[in-house]
């Protein structure tokens, strides 16, 4: 979808999309599918990611495309708490289905902590459900990038993934909000900061690309980053997400920029 529209337009996008999805919709009807629902995951699954890739194509920068759709994953998860009235009827069905797994792996007394406490697991399927769509959207985002750079001499003109920098302004915007967070104790404001530190977390693969790039690190390096991804996942991503934060509040690659002349 994003490579349609960044190659072609908006319209020839939602085009091929429609087409696409009527073909297959009508397919399923054939064997007798749930054919609606099946265009409305389609819908789901492409909408943000063709709002997105219109975005990029008019501005030519992916950080602000980037930026944009991290605020707009606020604003939706912030518009959620207020639409949804009563998020653990609606979420029932997921969250037994994920005390039963923790109860497989042994975790009964997280289940219970959070029985004790019953809006924090509510909230945080919902801000999964934000951030799973946001995800997508991105991954999308950055893969039609590279089918767009194939056809082009040079992508500096629409921004390379490696470069990709939320900004200052966001960091400090997660810190204010996990600080808050805390002295108010607001789950709400928890789960903000979690979608920000997701923003991070994308932003600290791209760092590593690009000081890899750039010969900072060995190809070594880069590939035991993704096996400690796989091996131990939690460490490994929370190590990253800093990463990304710490070099979105203190430029860390345009300071290394600036000190060792690296482009």
């Amino acid at each position: 979808m994003s490579f349609l529209v960044m190659a072609r337009g908006a319209q020839y996008g939602i085009l091929i999309a429609g087409m696409a999805g009527a073909i297959l919709a009508f397919f399923v009807l054939i064997v007798g599918g749930p054919a609606l629902q099946v265009v409305a995951y389609l819908a789901v699954g492409w909408a943000p990611a063709y709002a997105l890739s219109a975005v990029w194509r008019q501005t030519r920068s992916l950080n602000l495309t980037l930026q944009v759709s991290v605020v707009l994953a606020i604003a939706i998860r912030l518009l959620a708490q207020v639409v949804i009235t009563d998020q653990a009827a609606l979420w029932q069905q997921v969250i037994n289905q994920i005390e039963e797994l923790w109860r497989q792996l042994g975790l009964d007394e997280q289940v219970e902590v959070l029985r004790s406490n019953p809006e924090i697991l509510p909230n945080f399927v919902t801000t999964m459900f934000v951030l799973s769509g946001w995800l997508l959207a991105v991954l999308q985002l950055v893969l039609g990038g590279l089918l767009l750079r194939q056809q082009l001499d040079s992508g500096a003109d629409i921004g390379r993934f490696r470069d990709v920098d939320f900004g200052r302004v966001l960091a400090i915007v997660m810190l204010v909000a996990l600080t808050a967070s805390i002295a108010v104790d607001s789950i709400l404001l928890q789960n903000v900061g979690l979608i920000l530190l997701a923003a991070f977390l994308v932003q600290g693969f791209a760092a590593v690309h690009w000081l890899h790039r750039r010969a900072v690190l060995p190809t070594i390096a880069v590939v035991a980053m993704y096996v400690l991804v796989l091996v131990v996942p939690e460490l490994t991503l929370m190590a990253i997400a800093v990463f990304g934060y710490l070099d979105a509040l203190f430029r860390i690659r345009r300071r290394l920029v600036r000190k060792q002349g690296l482009r």
